[in-house]
């Protein structure tokens, strides 16, 4: 099984998760446009149960263009964007694939 490390830019809000990622792609909607500061944002999708995380994270929660509720984690520290989804409630977590090491 492979496991993968990263983090954010300062090294406080770290996380690794075991296995392989369910999908990956480069989501282009308006939204993770903005978020990124890009073109688009390149994601991995791993399921909640198989990633853990270490240091703290700032949520930001804003309406997506498709009406629903997008939730970026971000490291407090440096302001690295680091995953999406909310802890203990997503089934998957959106890893943005800029974090990993």
């Amino acid at each position: 099984m492979t496991r993968q490390a990263a983090g954010c830019l300062c090294g406080a809000l770290r996380y690794e998760f075991e296995g392989e990622p369910l999908f990956a792609c480069n989501c282009y909607c308006a939204d993770c446009r903005k978020a990124s500061g890009s073109g688009f944002a390149p994601v991995l999708a791993v399921s909640a149960a198989a990633v853990r995380f270490s240091g703290p994270s700032l949520a930001c929660r804003s309406k997506a263009a498709n009406g629903n509720i997008a939730v970026r984690d971000f490291c407090p520290s440096c302001g690295g964007l680091v995953f999406g989804g909310i802890l203990g409630e997503s089934e998957i977590i959106n890893i943005y694939a800029g974090s990993l090491d």
